[in-house]
């Protein structure tokens, strides 16, 4: 159950702060991220039960909007031409898909998102898509919405941060993809928080026994957040101490 919710948790606060809100608050562009390591485990329950696969029906997938309804969503309006009309109506039906999802109708959660991105393709709409089909366990189609996200986004270090999370325990993919990802990621991430990918990488190499990049990672995030030098000293000490 808690590595289910460990996809869901943190994007969905990201939705429901941000998609109502979106345009009030950046006038068409994506959202941002915070400025700090983010310190909150992913774990951290904010959205009850809902979160957890466990609690979400799949029964009826095959009713679910398809693939391919949501790809040709895509890209057909820009948020930087959205009129006024067509900002209401994206921020209508995000505030509906959030509300379905809340209630574990992941079927109408998914038709406005779809929606949503009718109006204006967002990373945040996409997103919202990411986290209702990792509800499912529809793990490519997650996967694909991520990617989204990411390419609309790629700013944005919680979504690099789910991707290397995805590709190492639900896409099953091996621990070089995951070292891509999180590579890829230092070229795009805001350097504002790119210590979140870093220290998050960090982890990841170690639970792969790379000590190597693990102690690298660690090393980054030193001269990324030297404030924090102490913190992350020890886990390169926690690390060489072991055989």
């Amino acid at each position: 159950m808690k590595s289910n919710t460990k996809y869901l948790v943190v994007v969905v606060l990201l939705v429901v702060l941000v998609g109502v809100y979106y345009y009030a608050n950046r006038g068409g562009k994506s959202s941002t991220v915070s400025t700090t390591e983010n310190t909150s485990d992913d774990t951290t329950s904010i959205v009850g039960e809902n979160a957890s696969t466990e609690n979400m029906s799949t029964e009826n997938q095959g009713d679910l909007v398809d693939s391919a309804d949501t790809t040709d969503a895509v890209g057909s309006l820009k948020a930087s031409v959205a009129s006024s009309a067509d900002i209401a109506s994206y921020n209508q039906a995000m505030s509906d898909a959030q509300k379905a999802f809340g209630k574990g109708d992941n079927k109408t959660a998914i038709r406005g998102y779809t929606n949503a991105i009718r109006y204006s393709n967002t990373d945040v709409a996409h997103a919202g898509l990411y986290v209702t089909y990792s509800s499912m366990q529809r793990w490519s189609d997650a996967f694909r919405e991520l990617n989204k996200a990411i390419d609309l986004n790629p700013l944005n270090s919680d979504y690099w941060r789910w991707k290397m999370t995805l590709v190492s325990e639900r896409v099953g993919q091996t621990y070089q993809a995951v070292k891509a990802v999180y590579e890829d990621s230092l070229k795009k991430v805001d350097p504002k928080t790119k210590v979140n990918v870093v220290t998050h990488f960090a982890g990841m190499a170690e639970k792969y026994g790379n000590k190597a990049d693990a102690v690298g990672a660690w090393q980054l995030a030193i001269a990324l957040l030297p404030e924090k030098t102490s913190v992350y000293q020890a886990e390169i000490n926690s690390l060489m101490a072991t055989q």
